[in-house]
């Protein structure tokens, strides 16, 4: 499962530094061959963005996870918890982010 959580956090790492953003909260979602599902998460003060710390917290979070006799069929990994950005248009208005790419 870290093998898998390692290209989560790739992917997701890039996704915030293409969009220049930070977060403080990882979150990982879970869902079990019985299709129950469970989130975990963990919050630091500092925000983060890089691979390796979101990976580090990632694994920590699935590490206090108890998966004994549970078989995994989904893993996710988000940030949350994001920086303030301050975006303005050239003429000083509020600038409206777009929903879509």
């Amino acid at each position: 499962m870290h093998t898998e959580l390692k290209k989560l956090a790739e992917k997701v790492s890039t996704r915030l530094e293409t969009h220049n953003l930070r977060g403080r909260t990882v979150t990982l979602k879970l869902k079990f061959s019985d299709f129950k599902q469970i989130t975990r998460n963990l919050s630091l003060q500092e925000q983060f963005f890089s691979y390796e710390d979101i990976f580090l917290i990632g694994s920590h979070v699935l590490n206090n996870v108890d998966l004994i006799d549970k078989s995994v069929r989904l893993l996710g990994i988000s940030i949350s918890n994001f920086n303030e950005v301050s975006i303005q248009h050239p003429r000083g208005n509020p600038y409206q982010l777009l929903l879509f790419d």
